[in-house]
């Protein structure tokens, strides 16, 4: 009653996809290819991930928890592909940023080139992402480093303030 990291990866496109169309695009293969591997998935675990209602697939609550552990495991595998490819292409190692939408699109980038001038054998990973799913990344170690404009206070997290700024409203 295991799943395998071939129907980990499946039910996971269908779970972002919510479709079997959008999964079998997703992932460059069949239709009748993923429904053949879901069926064989739910019946190898002895669950019902999916309600079918109406031709649409609708995830069960035992889905959505399972969900939760797959994407765990998913952002283990790009951990280790990231790995590989640092090992492969001689880098030193990847920093993963995480960062607000108004700093990841116009300061962020320019610190980026700058710090890969410096250290071209490091890799950047940039996420884009709203403060409470940057501190989030950043506690669940998907992030080394995150950027905000305002720190929300949380007992495992050092904040630093990299720079001071007074916010002026004009009229």
């Amino acid at each position: 009653m295991q799943m395998n990291l071939r129907q980990i990866e499946v039910f996971r496109a269908v779970m972002l996809s919510n479709s079997i169309v959008g999964a079998a695009k997703m992932l460059h293969v069949s239709q009748p290819a993923i429904s053949r591997l879901l069926a064989h998935t739910e019946r190898r675990l002895g669950l019902q991930l999916f309600e079918r209602i109406k031709g649409r697939l609708h995830p069960t609550p035992d889905a959505q928890k399972l969900f939760t552990q797959v994407q765990v495991v998913y952002e283990g595998v790009q951990l280790v592909n990231e790995m590989a490819e640092d090992l492969v292409e001689n880098r030193e190692g990847t920093l993963r940023l995480a960062g607000t939408p108004s700093l990841c699109h116009e300061v962020v980038p320019k610190a980026i080139a700058s710090f890969c001038r410096s250290y071209p054998g490091v890799r950047i990973a940039l996420q884009t992402l709203s403060p409470p799913k940057l501190l989030d990344a950043v506690l669940t170690q998907q992030a080394e480093l995150g950027l905000a404009f305002f720190s929300e206070p949380h007992s495992a997290v050092n904040s630093s303030l990299i720079y001071p700024n007074q916010i002026v409203l004009a009229l």
